[in-house]
């Protein structure tokens, strides 16, 4: 007696990703190995394995291992800006510019706090610095400058400008400190303090 083969249940089909789901993959495999490794130690074979493609597709979607951990840098950054924007929402937009400036450096130690390693934290504050890591960081910077300008005052003078980026490296090395210790809760406050003074002090008055 002969029995039907149903052949499309015996092999099942493979799920072919669109390019924006393969390149987010790629990334996410990526931000693993960067949280667990060192730099050096991370292997564009061994992310192309874990993913069970080739070196050469995720050459495709990025030319280099620079270039992918300063993508995977950005993410990590741009998740740190969501934490920054969402304990600054919680303080209203007619609060002291003090109180707003101090949820937002807030929020910067918070969020690196959430980043998934003590790898992923060096990594973002002084870890590998090619020239694309570089650029990233230099933009987040600057993006951190403007926004510290929208919250302290909308139009601010080139001395003003220096000021705030001053403030922003000032925040910059007191989470790097904070962070190597193991971004300590009881810790917190007197690293928000110090940066919100140092900030204070670069621009020398709030009210501007």
């Amino acid at each position: 007696m002969r029995y039907a083969v149903n052949m499309s249940a015996e092999i099942p089909r493979r799920t072919r990703l669109t390019p924006t789901a393969r390149k987010q993959a790629i990334l996410t495999t990526a931000a693993e190995h960067f949280a667990s490794l060192p730099f050096t130690d991370v292997s564009v074979s061994a992310i192309a394995t874990d993913l069970g493609v080739s070196v050469a597709l995720v050459h495709k979607y990025f030319q280099s291992k620079n270039g992918l951990f300063a993508a995977v840098l950005s993410t990590w950054l741009a998740d740190v800006a969501v934490v920054q924007q969402r304990e600054l929402d919680e303080v209203v937009s007619t609060a002291p510019k003090q109180d707003r400036v101090t949820a937002w450096v807030r929020g910067y130690l918070l969020g690196l706090a959430a980043l998934p390693s003590d790898k992923a934290r060096r990594q973002v504050l002084h870890g590998h610095d090619d020239a694309d890591a570089t650029a990233v960081r230099a933009r987040a910077a600057e993006r951190n400058a403007q926004k510290l300008s929208e919250i302290v005052a909308p139009n601010v003078s080139e001395r003003d400008r220096y000021a705030l980026l001053a403030g922003v490296g000032a925040m910059t090395a007191v989470a790097a400190q904070w962070a190597e210790k193991g971004c300590p809760e009881q810790q917190i406050w007197p690293a928000i303090s110090a940066v919100v003074g140092a900030i204070h002090g670069s621009l020398g008055d709030w009210q501007r």
